[in-house]
C-alpha cells in the first residue's frame, strides 16, 4: 500500500528524543505469515461430486513456528469424521497428514486451534505444499479439500539493528534495516509526534523501519518526508507485526533526513479542545481546535479568497488540530494551508459528520494560519446576493407589466 502524503516540505529541529545503535536487534524482527484455504469437492482426487463448502484462515509465526487456525464448513453429506493438514504435495496430488486437526479442534465447525510446527512443515506450509482435507462416513479419503496459500512475509535481513529510542525517561527499541547508509541518530518530538531520523546516505537505497504501535502510530497514514521534501520518492507500508507498522522508505543518494509524522506518540499531552469564534457577513459560527506551543488570538474569514485565517502566538514548535465544519468551509479536494504566506505542512485526519479535520504544524515564531478552501459562506456571497436582487426585482416588474397589458385583451 502507497502512502499518500498530503502535506508539503516540513523542517523541525527535534529535541526530546535520544538514540543508540545495537546491532544485531531482534525486538520486532518477528513478521507473522498470513494464510488462506478454500476448500470444496473439486478439489479432491479424484474430485468428489459434493455441496460442501468450506474456508480457512490461519496464521504462521515464524519466531515460534505457530500456525493458528480457523476453519468454517457447511453442506457435507454427512458430519465430518476426520480433519488433516496434509503434505508435502501440490495440487492434483494426494499424501500423507502432518497434523489432526480434529484432535486440536474437535470436527464441528467452525474448528479453530493451533500447532507448533516442525521446521520441515513449516517449510511445506510456506511453500504452498500442504492442504486441508476434511473426511466423511461418505467420502473416507475426504469430500472437500483447498490448498494452503501464504502471503510472503516483509524481507528481515540476517543482521537487523535496533535504535534504542528515550522519550521521558523511558526506552523503546525501534527495529530497522538499511541499504545504501547507515542511520546516524533517531529523535523525537512527542509534541508534534513525529521521529527525525539523521542517516549518512552512500547511494541510492531503502530504509524499513518497524514502529511500535505503543510510540507512535497514525489514524490512517503516516506522513513521511526525505530532507524535507515529498513526492520524489516512494513509501510502501508493508504489513504489520502484531505490534508495529512496518514502513518501507526509498532515499536518494545524498540523503540525510528522513521524517516520519503520525497523529499520536507516547508523551505527547493531548491539548484539550477549544472553540474560538468567526463572523462571517453578519453571522457568528464557532471553530473547534486544540494547539500545542501556541495561544490563538483570533480567527477571521475571507470570503473572496474563500479562506480562514488564524492568528497565533507561538513559544515553539507545535501543531494545530482544526475543526472545519462543512456548512462553514469546505473544498472540493484538498484545502490548501499556508503559514505566515508560504506553503504549511498538513495531513488530513478523518472526518467528522459534519466537519474535516485539518492536523497543520508550525515552527516557533509562527503568527498567522491561512485554510482556503473552495466554498465559504454566505454560498453566494455579496454580489450574488446583488445579482440575485436585481433578477428578482426584474420579475417583478415584468409580471406587473403583464397584468398591466393583460387588461386591454378582447
Amino acid at each position: 500500500m502507497h502512502l499518500k502524503v498530503l502535506s508539503i516540505p516540513l523542517s523541525l529541529v527535534l529535541l526530546t528524543g535520544m538514540i543508540s545503535i545495537n546491532n544485531l536487534g531482534q525486538a520486532y524482527a518477528t513478521v507473522s505469515t498470513a494464510c488462506t484455504a478454500s476448500l470444496d469437492g473439486s478439489q479432491e482426487v479424484p474430485p468428489v461430486e459434493t455441496e460442501g463448502t468450506g474456508s480457512a484462515t490461519m496464521t504462521f509465526d515464524p519466531s515460534s513456528n505457530e500456525l493458528s487456525w480457523s476453519i468454517e464448513f457447511s453442506g457435507l453429506s454427512g458430519p465430518a469424521t476426520a480433519a488433516h493438514f496434509h503434505g508435502p504435495a501440490a495440487a492434483g496430488t494426494n499424501t500423507g497428514v502432518q497434523v489432526n486437526i480434529g484432535d486440536v479442534s474437535g470436527l464441528v465447525s467452525p474448528m479453530e486451534g493451533s500447532v507448533e510446527l516442525t521446521p520441515e512443515q513449516a517449510s511445506f506450509l510456506l511453500d504452498g505444499q500442504m492442504y486441508i482435507n476434511i473426511h466423511t462416513a461418505a467420502n473416507t479419503d475426504g469430500e472437500i479439500r483447498g490448498q494452503v496459500s501464504c502471503e510472503p512475509s516483509p524481507p528481515l535481513p540476517e543482521e537487523s539493528a535496533t535504535a534504542t529510542l528515550i522519550i521521558g525517561g523511558n526506552e523503546f527499541d525501534i527495529q530497522y534495516m538499511i541499504s545504501g547508509g547507515t542511520l546516524d541518530e533517531l529523535n523525537a518530538d512527542p509534541a508534534v509526534r513525529t521521529l527525525l531520523l539523521s542517516i549518512s546516505s552512500t547511494s541510492d537505497g531503502t530504509l524499513t523501519v518497524w514502529l511500535p504501535s505503543d510510540v507512535i502510530d497514525a489514524d490512517d497514514e503516516f506522513a513521511v518526508f526525505v530532507d524535507s521534501q515529498f513526492g520524489n520518492f516512494v513509501v510502501d507500508e508493508l504489513d504489520p507485526t502484531t505490534d508495529a507498522r512496518v514502513l518501507q522508505i526509498e532515499f536518494e543518494n545524498g540523503a540525510r533526513e528522513i521524517e516520519i509524522v503520525g497523529t499520536f506518540m507516547v508523551g505527547g499531552e493531548e491539548p484539550a479542545q477549544q472553540t474560538i469564534s468567526v463572523e462571517i457577513e453578519g453571522q457568528t459560527y464557532e471553530i473547534p481546535y486544540e494547539v500545542t506551543e501556541a495561544s490563538v488570538q483570533g480567527m477571521t474569514a475571507d470570503t473572496d479568497s474563500k479562506s480562514l485565517m488564524m492568528s497565533i502566538s507561538s513559544t515553539s514548535d507545535g501543531t494545530l488540530t482544526v475543526w472545519l465544519p462543512s456548512d462553514v468551509i469546505d473544498a472540493d479536494e484538498e484545502f490548501s494551508v499556508l503559514v505566515d504566506g508560504e506553503s504549511g505542512n498538513f495531513i488530513e485526519l478523518d472526518p467528522t459528520t459534519d466537519a474535516r479535520v485539518l492536523q497543520i504544524e508550525f515552527e516557533n515564531g509562527a503568527r498567522e494560519i491561512e485554510m482556503i478552501g473552495t466554498f465559504i459562506v454566505p454560498e453566494f456571497g455579496a454580489i450574488g446576493i446583488l445579482v440575485m436582487g436585481i433578477a428578482i426585482v426584474g420579475a417583478i416588474v415584468a409580471t406587473t407589466r403583464f397584468h398591466k397589458f393583460g387588461g386591454l385583451r378582447t
